[in-house]
């Protein structure tokens, strides 16, 4: 066993601002083909990390540097992922990254793609954040501004309490809105 302080004090380091654990059984509900076992039947424990896209972007007229900031942050985040397995590797366990992209599945009627496993479902069962009104994963502390990475190991690593409470009005829709 590893401790989950030893993970979240070498992800900060590596540059996550966030970095939460989950246990295998808290998916349960994983719809089937997107359970973590499915990817990796040995899985114990799901590792889920954020870094966080500064705002001020959102505030301008050109698209451009949060079009940028967006790719530089996903690039970083999984960077993060792929460290942490390669670590997690090197002290003896299997792990695996979870990468946003390339997604493995089409939705024709949808027209999105999908990854192997949902990062946002991976990140809310880590404790991460809650998913809000507008389907993302909402962090406390950063709201939707970030991007997520995942890992998932055959390492038991003591889980995170899911984040319950939202933090938003029934009347509030500002996230809808934006």
């Amino acid at each position: 066993m590893i401790s989950s302080d030893n993970i979240k004090d070498y992800a900060s380091h590596i540059g996550a601002d966030l970095c939460g654990m989950a246990s295998v059984d808290s998916f349960y509900d994983a719809p089937k083909g997107f359970h973590p076992t499915d990817v990796l039947k040995e899985t114990k424990s799901v590792i889920a990390v954020a870094c966080r896209i500064p705002k001020t972007p959102l505030f301008i007229d050109s698209p451009s540097p949060y079009t940028a900031i967006e790719g530089l942050s996903l690039s970083k985040v999984s960077q993060i992922s792929l460290s942490i397995a390669l670590y997690l590797e090197q002290l003896g366990f299997r792990a695996v990254m979870i990468p946003s992209v390339p997604y493995d599945y089409w939705d024709a009627e949808t027209k999105t793609g999908k990854g192997i496993l949902s990062l946002k479902h991976l990140g809310y069962k880590a404790g991460l954040g809650y998913i809000g009104k507008n389907s993302l994963l909402c962090n406390a502390k950063y709201g939707n501004l970030i991007k997520l990475g995942a890992v998932i190991t055959d390492a038991i690593i003591a889980p995170d309490k899911i984040v319950d409470s939202v933090s938003c009005s029934d009347s509030c829709n500002l996230c809808i809105e934006s």
